[in-house]
């Protein structure tokens, strides 16, 4: 507990005499990382100084104590700082020693809280799901995650400050120009993309998601339903430019056998992790996406493929299970702090199929249209060939609707599906 305290006010003087040393307090440490009232205080009154881009020192601190309203004892300050260590070697010794302290305390509720439950005999599916859930989220604040104005704007301002310094991309992004250009998919937002059977949504969904594992994003997809080899195939077919159709028909020439085993190597580095089984319930994905994090070490993306085919349980019409089904990838993009895609059916009138929760729940709904396939398919009744300004519509002509993007805007853009290689490209390349 002494070594505790002494890092809190090592790693905080460190702050007065050095940037490297206020650079990795502020991005590693959070309010409630500091036990000692007086040195949450000063912390607080740090980080409005660093927001304020103003040199911190024992005499900057003290004023912007007092112009925050904090309680301090004037001499009780220049005592514990003034004499500030001259060099900053040690603080991230400081710094694990405060994160492990937190992460100890924490640890230790949890555990109080699942050995009640054991106690009360509380089913042991239940009590597991919970211990899976709480310690995933142990590095975070605590659940009722409440705030002051101050302390809002504080954390909100030093993460807007440090996305403007940085180079790093914001969110996942596409290799379809149009696209980019209306939607951005960022943490914590469900993305549903929707569209008939058959109409290549699972390809959409891969090709956006493996364009950013290409970059070292790293991600989880649940495969409700298909196999490893299609999916696999279905990617090296993308990258390597190969007919599908070829390389499950065990058709490839020599030079397209070549570009296959090129396009798998590539394929292989990709930083995601699968699981391929039927029939899973939500505690079950998220556990699946626990092992995912803890092995990967991050999810810069979540993938399910697709909801209707989550097993929920028994005993509720299909529309309100579904309904459930809509919050829970809320709660899971949330938990796992990144963008969530959901792969969805939708009915013949272009909603999604059997659940308007699953839109109105949704961050992002994109919508998947190819109508010359759908035209020639059996899931429409209508003899009116699909036209494009005044023609016959082209076979390889496809759209996709952004029918909701919050805090953004909303519209279509034209892709060419080029499903034989299993992808889509803008309709006209402008880049």
């Amino acid at each position: 507990m002494k070594e505790y305290k002494n890092a809190q006010g090592l790693a905080l003087s460190a702050c007065l005499i050095s940037e490297v040393a206020i650079t990795k307090v502020m991005d590693k440490l959070e309010l409630n990382n500091f036990s000692v009232p007086a040195l949450r205080d000063v912390f607080q009154a740090i980080c409005s100084l660093f927001i304020k881009n103003t040199k911190i020192d024992v005499v900057t601190l003290a004023t912007e104590m007092k112009q925050l309203g904090l309680q301090f004892d004037k001499l009780w300050l220049y005592d514990e700082f003034d004499g500030a260590v001259g060099f900053d070697s040690n603080i991230d010794d400081h710094i694990k020693i405060i994160l492990n302290h937190t992460l100890t305390i924490n640890a230790k509720k949890i555990t109080a809280k699942i050995n009640n439950k054991i106690i009360e005999n509380e089913p042991i599916n239940e009590t597991i799901d919970f211990a899976l859930e709480e310690f995933m989220n142990i590095n975070k604040e605590d659940a009722i995650n409440v705030f002051n104005s101050q302390e809002a704007v504080l954390d909100t301002v030093k993460k807007t400050q440090k996305i403007n310094s940085s180079k790093v991309q914001i969110g996942l992004q596409t290799d379809i120009y149009d696209l980019n250009k209306i939607v951005i998919f960022k943490k914590q937002n469900v993305i549903i993309l929707a569209a008939k059977k058959s109409v290549g949504k699972s390809a959409l969904m891969s090709q956006i998601v493996f364009f950013n594992a290409r970059k070292g994003m790293c991600g989880g997809m649940i495969l409700l339903e298909g196999t490893i080899n299609d999916l696999t195939n279905r990617e090296i077919a993308r990258i390597g430019s190969i007919d599908y159709g070829d390389i499950t028909r065990g058709k490839m020439d020599s030079e397209q056998f070549t570009r296959y085993q090129k396009a798998s190597e590539e394929f292989a580095k990709y930083p995601i992790l699968y699981s391929l089984k039927r029939g899973l319930t939500f505690p079950q994905i998220k556990s699946k996406l626990i092992m995912m994090k803890n092995k990967l070490g991050r999810l810069d993306f979540i993938v399910i493929d697709y909801v209707q085919k989550i097993r929920t349980p028994k005993g509720h019409s299909r529309q309100r299970e579904l309904a459930d089904v809509s919050e829970e990838l809320g709660v899971l993009a949330q938990e796992f702090d990144c963008p969530l895609f959901a792969l969805s059916q939708v009915n013949d009138g272009g909603r999604t199929r059997e659940a308007e929760d699953l839109e109105n729940d949704a961050d992002i709904v994109l919508k998947l249209r190819r109508e010359v396939f759908e035209y020639r398919s059996l899931f429409i009744k209508t003899d009116k060939f699909p036209k494009l300004n005044g023609e016959n519509m082209p076979e390889d002509y496809a759209t996709l609707q952004i029918t909701k993007n919050k805090n953004g805007r909303t519209g279509g853009v034209e892709l060419r599906s080029k499903l034989e290689y299993q992808r889509f490209e803008d309709w006209d390349k402008v880049y």
